[in-house]
Parts: structure tokens; sequence; C-alpha cells
């Protein structure tokens, strides 16, 4: 147990403090007493938090004088039993973890930990994982430091995979410099999951501008830059500040690659992929969790399969006229497609940039690649389940029909962009969507999903896009959907 290990002698010198004692100490003696006594720890916790004891009541169920979000936290993939959990701190830094049931006062197992740095960085990631988990309990994440000083504590929860409902938050291209807006967005968002509207997060691209504002003159990142950029963003943003975490899942595009418009011939490609995976809680979890090729990955809930595709790692150049012309890459859609086959359900393919695109003059698998693209139509349309598509990028947000022509049964595209950057009014009228059966350009915006899987050839679904609340109309579309195979 590390510092906590002298944690009886410890309990003898705070019994003779003064009677107020400090923080750190208030920390030391809430620990020590579900270290001493895990059957009798909640009533200890209970008790010491009527005494005033401020860690105590934080760890168990009580919000009295809660400590300030000081780390860039984020929870990754999590079951019924286990979560991971990646925590930026700096490198100067000797911390201590520790999940506290706030149900019954027990810890949770810490079954792997292990930290991720750069050279020359002052920044490192601690890559969490706990077991021994329970569902519908809530469990108080304690960042403990090397003076046993409550620094940090965050709120999680157990996740069951096994119903056949979800409700998930989708948001994409996340400029840190937007300062005002996304603080203001992403306040609407943890009001909306404080009130339980969704349970888990996708990231879907363009999470980190890991290319900007890193030359005088624009062009792609170093990999030392590409890090320095992940750890700015999440020091800035307010969604790794949340007191309440929540399951989220990432890919990337061009920004958080390192390269705007950037492909497979990035110099820092393998790089690049090191990095996410470092500061992203992706290690795999058998039966529900695993990495693909690149930094694609497969999660599977609610009835229903997610694939997070890499659209960059493999990508040949846009518009090539030569050669062969790739956008996923063969490995990968090897992969996607033996997945699909090994687990025939409902199915979400989800890229950082547009599929089904080709209406306008910016970057889609369809507008770059179309023989590639019209192989992937074929492979899909053989598939025995239906297919749903999800993107980012494009700075605005819709919903495409594509019909059954295309794929042999009619399913949808749905856009989620840009949750703070730059935002295009009159895209629309530019570039006009001939498959576009709702969308709004101009506003920043953000997207929740609500599904049913049905069965495993069906799925009915509901679409909200939200713009910033400050606004006339922050409900800026919402659609109930069904595709069927």
């Amino acid at each position: 147990m590390g510092y906590i290990s002298l944690v009886s002698i410890l309990l003898l010198l705070i019994s003779a403090c003064s009677t107020a004692p400090s923080y750190k100490e208030e920390t030391l003696k809430a620990l020590g007493q579900i270290e001493v006594n895990q059957s009798q720890s909640l009533t200890e916790l209970t008790r010491l938090c009527g005494l005033g004891n401020r860690a105590a009541c934080a760890l168990s169920n009580s919000d009295y004088e809660m400590p300030s979000a000081e780390f860039a936290v984020v929870q990754g993939a999590t079951t019924e039993t286990q979560t991971q959990v990646s925590l930026l701190a700096k490198n100067t830094e000797k911390l201590q973890f520790f999940l506290v049931n706030r149900g019954n006062g027990e810890l949770a197992k810490l079954s792997r930990s292990e930290v991720k740095t750069w050279p020359k960085s002052p920044w490192q990631v601690h890559r969490l994982v706990f077991s021994d988990l329970v569902v519908g309990h809530e469990y108080a994440l304690a960042i403990i430091d090397h003076e046993s000083r409550l620094r940090d504590l965050r709120l999680l929860k157990a996740f069951d995979p096994k119903k056949n409902t979800s409700e998930i938050f989708v948001a994409s291209c996340m400029d840190d410099n937007f300062k005002k807006v996304q603080s203001e967005m992403w306040t609407q968002v943890e009001e909306d999951l404080n009130a339980g509207k969704f349970e888990v997060a996708f990231l879907i691209g363009d999470n980190v501008y890991a290319d900007k504002g890193v030359n005088i003159i624009p062009g792609p990142a170093t990999a030392d830059q590409v890090w320095r950029r992940y750890a700015e963003t999440l020091n800035r943003l307010k969604f790794y500040k949340f007191r309440k975490l929540v399951p989220s899942f990432f890919t990337w595009d061009d920004h958080d690659y390192g390269w705007n418009n950037g492909d497979s011939s990035y110099a820092y490609r393998n790089e690049a992929q090191k990095i996410f995976k470092s500061f992203w809680p992706v290690s795999e979890m058998p039966g529900f969790y695993k990495a693909g090729p690149g930094v694609s990955s497969f999660v599977g809930f609610a009835g229903q399969n997610f694939f997070f595709l890499d659209d960059r790692s493999f990508r040949s150049a846009n518009n090539q006229s030569s050669g062969s012309q790739e956008h996923f890459g063969e490995e990968q859609l090897d992969w996607l497609f033996k997945e699909i086959k090994r687990s025939p359900r409902p199915t979400w393919l989800i890229s950082g940039d547009q599929f089904f695109g080709a209406y306008h003059p910016f970057e889609s698998f369809e507008g770059n690649h179309p023989k590639a693209f019209s192989e992937f139509k074929k492979k899909i349309k053989r598939l025995k389940v239906p297919v749903i598509f999800v993107s980012g990028d494009r700075h605005l947000t819709e919903v495409m029909k594509i019909d059954k022509k295309e794929v042999g049964y009619q399913t949808y595209e749905l856009t989620s962009s840009g949750m703070h950057a730059k935002v295009y009014p009159g895209s629309f009228q530019r570039d006009p969507n001939p498959r576009q059966l709702v969308g709004k350009d101009g506003t920043f915006n953000y997207m929740y999903i609500s599904s049913k899987t049905l069965n495993s050839k069906s799925i009915d679904f509901k679409v909200k896009s939200w713009g910033p609340k400050t606004g006339e109309n922050p409900l800026i579309f919402e659609k109930e959907l069904r595709v069927k195979k």
C-alpha cells in the first residue's frame, strides 16, 4: 500500500494532534480506516465525516468540501468489474491512487499501473487499471501526493454492457484556442452528464489540434510538438476536469495525427500512434474492448458493435491518380470485416472524416478515394448485419440518408463537428448535399445518440444535435430513425 503501509503508526500520531487537523492528517486517517477494517470502512468514514473530516466526506457518499479538480483525468473502457483511467501530471509529482467504493467503503484493486513519458517533456501520463468493481456503486478516485495530501478526487461507475440500450455523447473538432466557447460547451455537457443524459462518450477526431500553433509556417508537427500539444489540450479543456468521469472512446483525424490532411507518408506516423496510445486509456479488455491496426479499436455493448477507425495511418495521398487508393488500408479493413463477421449484430463505423462526402471538395472517403470506396460499399452490402456511419471533421452537423442502392438497405451517416472550432456559415449553400436529411452549418455543436437493439438485423435510434444553450434554439435538430437489414 505504499505510503499508507505506515497507517497504524500514523493513526496513533494523528490521535495526538490538535483538534484542527490538516487536510493531510484527515486524508491519512480516512484512508487508514479503510485499510485497517474493510468491512467497517464506510461506517468509519461516515463517522469521521460527521466529525468534520473533509477527506472522509469526499471518500464516502458526501460531496462536502471535495478538493478541486487539479489534474487532467479521463476514464476509458469500463465493464461491470473493471475500468481504466489516464491521468496527466508533472513528472516531478509522486502520486498514489485509490479507488474507493462510496457504497461500502471498500477499495477496488489497482491491477495495473504504468507511466508514459516523453524525452525532455515535463509531463507524464499515469495509466491505471482497476478491477473488482460492482455495478450500481459509485467510486471515488482519490489522488494522493507524496505528502499524503488528497490532491484531487473524481467520481466514476462501473458500466453494464449487456443491456440493449445506449446513451452516447459524440463530439469532434476541439480547438483549445476557443477558450470561452469550450468552457461554455463543456459546462452544458457536464450538466447533462450529471443529470444522467448519457453514459458513454465518443471523441471521434481532432480532439487535439497538435499541428496548430507549433510552426511559424504551417506544416506537419514534430513528435515532440505532438506530445506537447496533447498535454496542453488536456490541461486546458474542461472535459478532463469533470468531477464525474464517463467511459470514453477515441479515434483521431488529421490534426491530432499531427499533419493537416495528413496521410501515411507522415514522417512521425509511428510516434504519433505511440502518443495517442499514451494519453488515452486504450488498453485492451478481453471480451469487451480490443485494439486494431494503427489506432483503430472495437468495443461491443448494448447488443451493438462500435468500430473506431484510423483514417490516417494507412491513407494514400488524397486524390492520387495512380497506384493503389487507400483510405483505411487493406490490413485495417480485413480486420474490420473479420470482426463484424465474428460478432454479427448492428454495427457503427466511426471515422474522423466523412464516408459519403463527394458532395463537397474537402476530405472524405468517397471524395478522395472513390475506387476504394466503391469496393468498401460492396463489402458492406455483403454483410448480414446493418451498418450505420458516424463522422466528424466538417465543422457542421448533419444526417445523411444513404439509399438502398448504395449498400443494399437504407441507412444513415451522422456527422457531429465542431465542438469548439472555427465554423463556416453558408457551407451547405456553397456545397449542397443531395443525401442530406437534416443539417445545419455555422454553429458549434455536439450530438447525442440514443439507441435500442431490436435484434441482430434491426436497430432503432434517436439523434439529437445540440448547439450552445446560450442561443435561442440550442436543439439544432432531432430525428428518430430505424435501420433494418
